[in-house]
């Protein structure tokens, strides 16, 4: 399975509009500024079709998770065996007090 990259952005024609208190508009990152992205401790939300249990199987509806990022040296400690780990590519976010993680197929 590769994962790399594993993210999307769409380009969109035009404007949606927004009148759901659940949806926002998210501000990318400015690389040439200097950017640092994600920025350490954030809470997200993490999505995919993930197991909800450790030994789990996988779920036919999305879900999601809110979690916090972490530094990129911490997933490196923590991933350096796993998934072929490549920070360049993806960033870490963790549930520091339990109750929430992703599985190793939806990791994000």
């Amino acid at each position: 399975m590769n994962i790399d990259y594993d993210i999307a952005l769409v380009k969109l024609t035009g404007s949606i509009p927004i009148n759901d208190s659940r949806v926002t508009v998210v501000k990318l990152p400015d690389i040439k500024k200097g950017s640092k992205w994600p920025p350490y401790n954030v809470q997200c939300a993490i999505s995919g079709w993930g197991c909800p249990r450790d030994d789990g199987p996988e779920q036919g509806v999305a879900r999601a998770v809110w979690m916090k990022t972490m530094r990129k040296q911490e997933c490196i400690n923590l991933l350096h065996n796993e998934f072929k780990w490549k920070p360049e590519m993806r960033f870490c976010a963790r549930h520091y007090k339990g109750g929430g993680a992703t599985c190793p197929v939806s990791f994000a």
